[in-house]
Parts: C-alpha cells; structure tokens; sequence
C-alpha cells in the first residue's frame, strides 16, 4: 500500500572514490582544502552517476555540497533536489531543501530527507507524498528499510488508493509481505464500509483483516454497526468475528411526520443486539451469529436467548440453542424453546414461538393486582403490524387464563382450553379470545376472584419479566466516534 523511500545512495560501492569534474574547477582554501565546480558538473560513484549546475567538494572532511538541479542516477531510479550534502565517511546523504524521487512505478516528494548507507535507512520528513501503482500516501515523517522493503509513516498519515482511504497516526508497510500495520486513530473508508479503531493490521497474502481497540465498523449496505474490542476478517471466506464484548446495531429508517409542521422525517429505529461473541458472513450468503447470553432490544420490543442466527437476505431471525428463549413485547412476554422472527422492511412481521410456548401479559385494569393473562401451548403465532401486536395464536393442546371486564371494570375470570386460541390485541390490549375446535371453558364471577387474581395460574405458568434487556445491557465502556462517509461530502452518519 506505502511506497518505498530510498536514496540513490542506498548501494554505492562503499570503497569507491567519488570521481567528480565540471567544466570549471576554481580550488580554495578557507581553513580546509576546497574544490569549487562550476557548470556541468558531473559526478560517478560506482553504479551511481548525477549532475548538478554547482559543487562543493571538501576533500579532507569527504564531503560533497551539490547545488541547482541535482540529479542523481542509479539503474531506473532518479532523485532530484535543489541541495543534496553527502557525508563519505560516514556515508549519508542528505537533502534539507526539498526533494523529488522516481523509482519504477514510485515517486516521492517530501522537504527534508536523509539517506544511511551502512544501514540502508531512509528518513523522509516534512509535507511528505508519495504515489505508487493508484495509491496515494502523505504524512508529516517516514522511515523506509531499503534491506526489508519497509516503510514506517508517522504523523497525519492519510493512504488513498481506488478501493478506499486509510487515516492513522502512523502506519508501517511489508511490500514484500503485503502486510499494513496502523496504530492510533486508525480510519478506513472504503466504498462499502467505515472502521473505526485504535490498531489495524491487513495481511493480503492470507487475506486477514484485524482491528482492536474501541473497534466500530459500519456496513453501509446492509446498514449495520458492529462495536467491540476486537475484531477480525476473512475476506476469501467473507466471514468477520467479533470475540470481546461485541454490540450490533441494524439500523432501520422509516417515514415519520413532524407533529408541528406535518412534514415527513425520517425516524430512524434501530435494533440493538448485544453477546459474547459475534459472527458475520457477507455476500450471497449474508448473515449475523450471536452466540452465549443473546440480548435485543428495539423500542417496546425486546428478547434474551443463547443463540441468535439473523439471515438478512431472508430477513429471518432465530433465537434457540438450549434452555428458554423469551420475549417481550410492550407487556406481553413469550417463552419457548426456540423463536422464529420473520421480518419485513427490518420490523419483526411474524413471530414463531416453537416448544412448550407460554405466553403472558398483564391485565388492563391496574387497580387490581396478581391478574395476568396466560396462554400456553406446543407453539405460537405472534401478528405484529407497526410494531404493535394484533394478534397471537396458541396452536396445539392450547390452555388459557384471561381476565375479563365489564363496563371497564373486573368481572371475572375465564379459563379455556381448545385445539387452538386465538387472542386478539386493541391499542396493546388483550380485547377478545376465541377457541377453535374441541373447545372446553369455565367463567369464574368476579365475586369468586377479588384480591385473589395471583391464584389463577396454569400449572407451567412462567414470566420472568425482571429479565428483560434494559437500555443500560446495550451501553459502551467508551464513547464511540460519529461515522462520517467522506465520499459524500463529509456527511454524517449517526
């Protein structure tokens, strides 16, 4: 991705005299013995040739001051500076003015460098660029080692190529290994996506992405925010892990209206899922994993579970993988041993409750307490239309408790069972039960329940809802930056 930054010094033959001649040579001696050449200078060290319009040549310290339009040659490579000092004895070559190096497909600019030939150690410094095969570097400092092929950039680092950008406050490059390690403040912008983090490391000869650090990535296609401590990516297999305190957030925009002005907005709704350890695949076979303590939450939808698959090409998403997975929706609560969400437009349309499925929510009357709605069954039909529940189906062996009113007040208790049961929801309410085929009841007076509607229990009864996902289960030990997608305009994504 970097360039590489040497010197045409780089493999001089270090016991070689410098061999140099001008069309003038005027010699002086001002304390020191001084050579001074004057047009058309031109000068030969072993495999390295240059020219320059002026020369200063100090025979007794070894050194050589080249002056106005220095050329330097060495095979295919040619650097050029205004001013270029170099030290025989200890064999470094030094430009402070500026200077402008071609090497194949590279070329370097920067206004100060230095060049070790015993070390083959290049420092470059100062309003750096270099460009190399479409990619586009700059940065205040940058260190190359001519034996290794790699580069260190320091300083406002900022690597553009046609796939994205890579800002950092210093990233070193393995040419020949194809590897970029970037520390500090590390961005990458690339068509498709937004990472945030504080360490980056690319390898390209394995195809291995990894960030660690406060890592945020935003997946501009499928909308999606993942945060954690680490992460990692496969890109042959199309797979990303996210072992340490992962947090996905799906990211839903919908029409709203402005109550003041009546104007449509856009009301962003977002899906907040949080685990131990989190999984993605991308491509053809799109999907998130989420495994051990799963946790969601979304306005009054809400669910904990131990294993969460989430298929976005199909817009379906299971909780299962052993003990009970529950839901909650406004004040209704569902259990079973596996739930199936079927999605549209990224709200839950359709929810499968499948094995030993208990559902429960509370009595609209809340002057009277311990009364909670109950049906259970072998599996479960949850209707949900703009996030509001409309109906909920008891399929199988169903068995129900409901509370009913008269005039808005309590008036008793039903107890039914039936193949099916079907309960109907007004303004996230329970409003009407209705059982289907091979149906069994019994109506208790409201004389026969008073202060007793704790006692009217099925015998699996179950609602947990202290264990439903708060707010504070999805917050950040750190505070994370806002994403700006820079190929438009700088605008935020929030």
């Amino acid at each position: 991705m970097l360039l590489s930054c040497g010197f045409a010094f780089a493999q001089a033959q270090q016991k070689e005299p410098v061999t140099i001649n001008a069309d003038t040579l005027l010699n002086d001696k001002v304390g020191e013995e001084v050579t001074h050449l004057v047009r058309n200078v031109r000068f030969v060290q072993g495999a390295i040739s240059g020219t320059a319009d002026e020369a200063f040549q100090y025979k007794q310290r070894n050194q050589i001051e080249l002056k106005g339009n220095v050329n330097i040659h060495q095979d295919v490579m040619t650097l050029q500076a205004p001013i270029l000092i170099y030290d025989g004895n200890a064999q470094i070559a030094r430009a402070e003015n500026g200077f402008y190096l071609v090497d194949r497909d590279a070329s370097i600019t920067a206004l100060r460098g230095t060049y070790d030939l015993n070390n083959q150690r290049a420092e470059c410094s100062g309003n750096v660029k270099a460009n190399q095969g479409g990619s586009f570097m700059t940065s205040d400092s940058l260190v190359y080692f001519r034996s290794t092929q790699t580069s260190i950039s320091r300083g406002n680092v900022i690597v553009t190529t046609d796939s994205g950008t890579l800002k950092a406050e210093e990233v070193t490059n393995i040419r020949a290994t194809g590897e970029v390690i970037a520390k500090r403040n590390v961005e990458l912008h690339t068509d498709s996506s937004i990472l945030y983090c504080n360490n980056f490391y690319d390898a390209k000869h394995i195809g291995l992405t990894t960030a660690s650090g406060n890592v945020s990535t935003y997946d501009l296609k499928n909308k999606t925010i993942i945060y954690g401590d680490t992460l990692a990516r496969l890109r042959d297999s199309n797979y990303l892990i996210v072992p340490l305190h992962p947090l996905l957030l799906i990211l839903d925009s919908t029409d709203g209206h402005d109550s003041l002005t009546g104007e449509t907005i856009k009301v962003v709704d977002t899906l907040f899922v949080v685990s131990k350890v989190m999984e993605a695949y991308s491509g053809d076979s799109s999907r998130f994993i989420a495994t051990d303590s799963v946790r969601l939450l979304k306005k009054n939808f809400s669910a904990r579970g131990n294993l969460l698959h989430y298929n976005n090409k199909a817009d379906l998403m299971q909780l299962a993988g052993g003990g009970r997975q529950r839901l909650w929706n406004d004040s209704t609560e569902i259990t079973g041993d596996s739930v199936v969400m079927f999605m549209k437009k990224k709200k839950i349309d359709r929810l499968f409750a499948l094995g030993k499925s208990f559902a429960t929510t509370t009595y609209e009357d809340t002057t009277v307490l311990g009364r909670i709605n109950q049906l259970s069954s072998k599996s479960m039909l949850l209707t949900i239309t703009d996030d509001t529940v409309r109906s909920l189906l008891g399929i199988d062996n169903a068995l129900s408790i409901y509370f009913v009113s008269s005039d808005g007040k309590p008036s008793g208790v039903n107890r039914a069972s039936g193949d099916s049961i079907r309960i109907d929801f007004a303004e996230k309410k329970p409003n009407r039960v209705v059982v289907i085929h091979e149906t069994e009841g019994e109506y208790m007076p409201e004389r026969y329940v008073g202060s007793r509607g704790s006692a009217f229990r099925l015998g699996n009864y179950e609602r947990h809802i202290e264990l439903r996902p708060t707010p504070n289960d999805f917050l950040l030990s750190w505070k994370p930056k806002e994403f700006v997608w820079r190929k438009e305009g700088n605008e935020k994504l929030k």
